[in-house]
């Protein structure tokens, strides 16, 4: 088509300085657009024209149709910013347009739109809300509709040479979606609306949620739904692949939304059911996708959904939907048998059953003894065979070696939480603990250094540190619990500590794994409790004592190398992780009565926190302040225990010097990290207990005012602390009196909070100031109890509803001093002669509040 002399001279005033009225003038004759695709340089000033203002209607509308697509997405991208208008005037564009072409420029253009929006949009905005709900709604009706799927769909427009071309232009593009002329543009439109739902469910998981999970789930009239998808025959392997991880993701997220499901049939049965038509409708779709889910693995594609069915597992009411679980038990056994050498699917079975087990499920009780006697423990130790346990574990390639360890490890996973649920016979518990020793913790000279001997080791050790914390809750405790002690200091650590005395430096890996297994056997002695101690040999109590200081003051793993000039310890970190772990589990012992009569190793530990306090690694720091806060706790105790304990904390040396260097740490700790301030303070209320500053006022001064600081901000475990060293220090100490108003104004500044436990601190701190009366006059009183009040309004908020009775409790309490406190002012007012006004207002909240603490 020939131009006009009017359209030429347009078309040359726009080559020689381009601008956006230019541009749209163009843009409005057809004759002139073949001209512009034509020319590379006006596509360039065609961009900077889109740069310099937000494209309009027109202007998008002529991309899509015209340029190729990645000069279109690269002009709409090439704006200063992405912007709320050219999102949405994209969206409205493709909700009408069945262009597969034009779709796939479009969805490429908002998804990485949406990226970049995403700081822009708010959550619970309700046009920001709207905007994102069409988008779901396009990307549902590409993914999920025939129309764009059928294999025998027609293309609107026929593919000539040049769109042939410009399909194979779309491989250069950088967007993750490949496009070739092999991939069709229907795969290509799944996958982008995949990436996309990916990056919505992360955004606004709640709102992709009610608008998709029946649409995905359920079975849709013209719509695929994703078990139909990832069952379709012939089906690309990426968008299946990808269809998996998304069902994945929706069902891993979906616990508030499927704990309201419940069966109509409970109705009659229970009164008190909650049911509704929603708990009805999530009922189903939860006993349709496990339906779906169980049918997909049984075709063939088992270990795919095992995960899928997990989180179901997890996120689902199954206490109210008994049958599914039931189906799922049925399903994982009857696996087990089909594929008895397996390994990779008795692993994900493994999981399923540990999913079960957690939620109760009430099938394990039933199969706790078999038929032929064997107990669940035997016969789960007979199906899964291990093979690293069967023959020389060097005869093991490194992958089916990597498999088997998976194996070991998701079988004793589900032991523990078999233990904890369910519980061990004494029988059970020791079939299990002779496996161990027999076939796991095996330190023979042939596998002193086997570093896949040492992995096994670790994992079981990784399990003892759960399993001693439940298998032990369960029967007759007592005789297990010295058996295993017993045997487990003999025969376990003193063969690890020997193992590990003489590494090879050299090996990274073998000695990482050494450190491992010792800062393992560290964590599982901190569940031995203060009864096994009186039970075990005084040689064995002071062995481990020496062997848990000596820890605190160095490692024997050193092997530095130059890093930028500087030399490192290459083992630092681990070896960090091993004084975490002493310090710990001292921290633990600290507590028991036993060590009361071994004062001094207090003595011992006070020497180390100096070094400890000041470590760099802030988990050491964490879990130093935490041992130190329980030691003071305990010297508390001890102090005031003299006679019950038969000594004095002075007659072995812990004095006024050892408390100066406790003290002294309990500030640095109150001025680190969060984690840490909540133990420092603890330590600084206990510590005061011991009139430390006779001398040395300033010091208190300073203690005192570090504690309110803590009590106004931080974590309510930090604030809770915080009220109750100071409730030590009203109580417990001498304290300087000039510090009351300072800490009246401190409480009544924090006691508007949300927190149940917090509140109740707060109410007894008052209640102890309230008897420092001469340091409130009526308006004060007035003003405080006017706080106190709007506090208590707050408890509606609070989640913790079994500490309702004490709340309760010392509200009522503090309210009754309180009322007695601003009557006594009054009437001290009225002796003086001043004549007071009825406060009306104040009356009537006093009223209110007394009717809402049940006081009438």
């Amino acid at each position: 088509m020939k131009t006009s002399l009017t359209e030429e001279n347009l078309l040359n005033e726009f080559l020689a300085k381009p601008s956006t009225e230019l541009l749209e003038k163009l843009i409005k004759v057809k004759s002139l657009q073949q001209h512009i695709l034509k020319l590379k340089t006006p596509l360039i000033y065609l961009e900077l024209c889109l740069k310099k203002q937000k494209p309009t209607e027109e202007t998008i509308n002529f991309l899509q149709n015209q340029v190729p697509h990645h000069i279109a997405i690269n002009l709409l991208l090439s704006t200063t910013k992405p912007n709320l208008a050219t999102f949405n005037l994209i969206l409205k564009k493709l909700k009408t347009n069945k262009n597969l072409k034009q779709l796939l420029t479009g969805l490429n253009c908002l998804n990485l739109f949406f990226l970049d929006l995403q700081k822009i949009f708010t959550k619970n905005n309700n046009k920001d809300d709207e905007i994102i709900t069409d988008y779901i709604k396009l990307l549902l009706n590409c993914f999920l509709n025939k129309f764009y799927i059928s294999s025998d769909y027609k293309r609107t427009n026929s593919r000539s040479e040049s769109e042939t071309d410009i399909s194979a232009s779309d491989v250069d593009l950088n967007f993750n979606i490949a496009g070739t002329k092999q991939v069709g543009r229907d795969v290509r439109l799944r996958r982008i609306c995949l990436k996309s739902f990916f990056n919505l469910l992360k955004f606004n998981f709640k709102l992709c949620w009610f608008e998709c999970a029946d649409k995905f789930l359920m079975f849709n009239p013209g719509f695929y739904n994703l078990f139909e998808l990832i069952q379709k025959k012939q089906q690309d392997v990426q968008v299946r692949e990808d269809t998996i991880k998304l069902l994945s993701m929706l069902l891993e997220y979906s616990k508030p939304y499927l704990m309201v499901a419940e069966q109509s049939s409970l109705k009659k049965i229970n009164s008190t059911a909650s049911f509704t038509s929603l708990s009805e409708k999530t009922s189903n779709l939860i006993e349709n996708v496990t339906k779906q889910l169980l049918n997909m693995s049984k075709s063939g594609m088992q270990t795919e959904f095992f995960e899928c069915i997990g989180w179901l597992l997890k996120n689902s009411p199954w206490k109210r939907l008994k049958d599914s679980r039931g189906e799922v038990f049925d399903f994982c056994i009857q696996i087990l048998e089909k594929n008895a050498g397996d390994t990779k699917v008795k692993i994900e079975c493994l999981k399923l059953l540990t999913c079960l087990c957690e939620s109760e499920y009430t099938g394990f009780q039933s199969t706790t003894k078999f038929e032929d006697s064997e107990s669940i423990i035997q016969r789960y130790l007979i199906i899964f065979e291990l093979k690293i346990f069967g023959r020389n574990i060097e005869e093991l390639n490194e992958e089916l070696f990597s498999v088997e360890l998976k194996l070991f490890i998701q079988l004793f996973e589900f032991f523990s939480v078999y233990s904890a649920i369910v519980g061990l016979t004494n029988e059970e518990f020791f079939i299990l603990w002779d496996f161990l020793k027999l076939k796991v913790f095996k330190f023979n000279n042939a596998l002193a250094n086997n570093l896949k001997n040492d992995e096994i080791i670790l994992e079981g050790l990784s399990f003892l540190r759960k399993f001693t914390v439940t298998c032990f809750r369960h029967f007759d405790e007592q005789v297990r619990n010295f058996q295993f002690w017993d045997e487990f200091l003999d025969n376990v650590l003193q063969n690890i500590l020997i193992c590990a005395e003489n590494p090879n430096l050299d090996d990274t890996k073998s000695v990482n794994l050494k450190i491992k297994q010792k800062s393992l056997c560290i964590e599982i002695l901190s569940n031995l409790k203060n009864e096994n101690f009186v039970h075990l040999k005084i040689k064995r109590v002071k062995f481990l004592l020496s062997f848990l200081l000596t820890l605190l003051e160095k490692t024997s793993y050193t092997s530095t190398k130059i890093v930028d000039g500087k030399e490192i310890n290459i083992f630092e970190e681990k070896s960090q992780e091993l004084i975490s772990s002493s310090i710990g589990t001292i921290g633990v012992f600290i507590n028991y009565e036993f060590f009361r009569s071994y004062p001094l190793f207090y003595l011992d530990l006070i020497s180390s926190f100096k070094d400890l306090s000041t470590n760099e690694n802030l988990h050491v720091r964490i879990r130093s302040s935490w041992t130190l806060a329980n030691l003071c706790v305990s010297l508390a105790s001890i102090k005031y225990n003299i006679e019950e304990d038969g000594f004095d904390l002075v007659e072995f040396g812990i004095n006024k010097d050892s408390f100066a260097e406790l003290l002294e740490c309990a500030i640095s700790a109150s001025k680190d990290n969060e984690k840490c301030k909540c133990n420092g303070v603890r330590a600084l209320g206990n510590l005061c207990r011991f009139n430390l500053f006779d001398n040395d006022k300033e010091k208190f001064l300073l203690v005192i005012d570090l504690i309110l600081k803590n009590v106004e901000t931080g974590l309510v475990k930090t604030r809770w602390n915080s009220c109750h060293s100071l409730s030590i220090i009203l109580t417990k100490t001498s304290y300087p009196e000039e510090t009351i108003p300072k800490i009246i104004c401190t409480i009544f500044k924090s006691v508007k909070t949300k927190n149940s436990k917090l509140k109740i601190q707060l109410s007894n701190l008052i209640l102890i100031l309230l008897k420092f009366d001469h340091y409130f006059d009526l308006k004060l009183a007035k003003e405080k109890f006017v706080l106190f009040y709007e506090s208590f309004l707050m408890e509606d908020s609070f989640g913790e509803f079994s500490y309702r009775e004490l709340f309760f409790k010392s509200f009522k309490e503090t309210f009754l001093n309180f009322s007695k406190l601003i009557n006594d002012l009054e009437n001290k007012e009225k002796v003086n002669g001043l004549d007071l006004k009825t406060d009306i207002e104040f009356d009537k909240m006093v009223k209110e509040f007394e009717e809402k603490l049940g006081l009438e």
